[in-house]
């Protein structure tokens, strides 16, 4: 759970930051940005498109799975929005071509088997009017600005009658259209790509950041899950907020004393619990071990995989494994670990 960055695409470094890339929609193409100067600004908004779903689908499945595990749900609808404010004003008209940006917010792409899709939402709609009213654009970050959609959406849907769809004005291939738009319920948080050389994974307590050296490192989608889950896992047990309460430093200070105890005990429960949160989403559970063995030696001694406030990686890997052991004769979904409801407790 390292330092989180509000996300903004810089593209002069992404010939630097993505390595050949592919995205799990079934029978995509697979999405590049090698490293060399002639990649083009399109093929550069086609892989954050390619990658910015392949972390929404994941996330997606996640949270939807385990909404029983969660103590604050929110109405999901499996569209996955950008703001054109991502975008450094040098490649912003370039973006705004390519993503259809007819209004500040528009939708990116569409989860399948989603509200989103059975309600007729696709890639490159812009969202002009929720219930009516103009798409309220926050001062601040384009994570902020998504964040402040989304919940506004999770908003209505919790206030109206159960199954009540909402109505959202887009513009399509510059005509004016309303789609109503159901929602289903899940875990709350946002997702997003970091753009980075850093291996890195980190949560604010709201919004999930993956940045995309490791999205690189991980190419098949189980290991990918594991890295998200456990970040879910940071949200769900509300890590950030007692770490806070119990005046832990995330700062220059977090690698000693009881700064580091704190939140080596949080990583250990996140990596408990992303053994639960897998399963109950169908992956498997033992990808994590596989990718841990892989990855958590020396190379990676300033990444997520090693470092004083977490386990060893042979601890990590024998402490998911023997959770994992636990719970796979189990035939219940989703599975409750019985030690949940520690979360409302300080740490100490």
């Amino acid at each position: 759970m390292p330092q989180f960055r509000p996300k903004t695409v810089i593209f002069a470094l992404f010939t630097a930051l993505f390595l050949p890339f592919v995205a799990i929609l079934p029978g995509a193409a697979t999405a590049t940005l090698a490293e060399n100067p002639d990649t083009t600004l399109t093929e550069s908004l086609a892989a954050l498109r390619a990658a910015d779903m392949r972390l929404a689908i994941i996330h997606h499945r996640l949270a939807r799975a385990n909404r029983a595990l969660c103590d604050r749900t929110v109405a999901r609808t499996g569209l996955v929005l950008h703001a054109l404010a991502t975008y450094q004003p040098p490649y912003r008209a370039a973006a705004k071509a390519y993503f259809g940006f007819a209004t500040p917010v528009a939708v990116e792409g569409v989860i399948a088997d989603s509200p989103a899709a059975r309600a007729g939402f696709i890639a490159n709609d812009s969202i002009a009017l929720i219930a009516g009213l103009p798409v309220d654009i926050p001062a601040g970050s384009a994570t902020a600005i998504i964040a402040a959609v989304e919940d506004r959406i999770a908003a209505l849907a919790t206030a109206q009658p159960a199954g009540a769809p909402i109505a959202i004005g887009i513009v399509r291939n510059g005509a004016n259209a309303s789609i109503l738009l159901g929602t289903e319920p899940g875990c709350a948080g946002h997702i997003e790509v970091g753009v980075s050389r850093v291996l890195n994974a980190a949560t604010d307590g709201t919004t999930i950041q993956i940045n995309s050296a490791l999205m690189n490192l991980l190419p098949n989608d189980d290991d990918l899950a594991a890295v998200v889950a456990h970040e879910l896992a940071h949200v769900v047990l509300h890590h950030q907020e007692r770490l806070t309460a119990a005046k832990v430093s995330r700062g220059l200070l977090r690698d000693f004393g009881r700064n580091a105890r704190l939140i080596r005990q949080t990583e250990t429960e996140a990596d408990r619990l992303s053994v639960y949160l897998l399963t109950n989403a169908g992956y498997d559970p033992a990808r994590t071990s596989q990718y841990l063995k892989r990855y958590s030696g020396p190379l990676h001694l300033n990444s997520i995989l090693a470092g004083k406030t977490h386990l060893r990686g042979k601890e990590r890997i024998k402490l998911i494994d023997a959770e994992a052991a636990i719970i796979a004769p189990l035939p219940e979904r989703p599975i409750m670990p019985p030690w949940l409801n520690t979360r409302a407790m300080p740490l100490q």
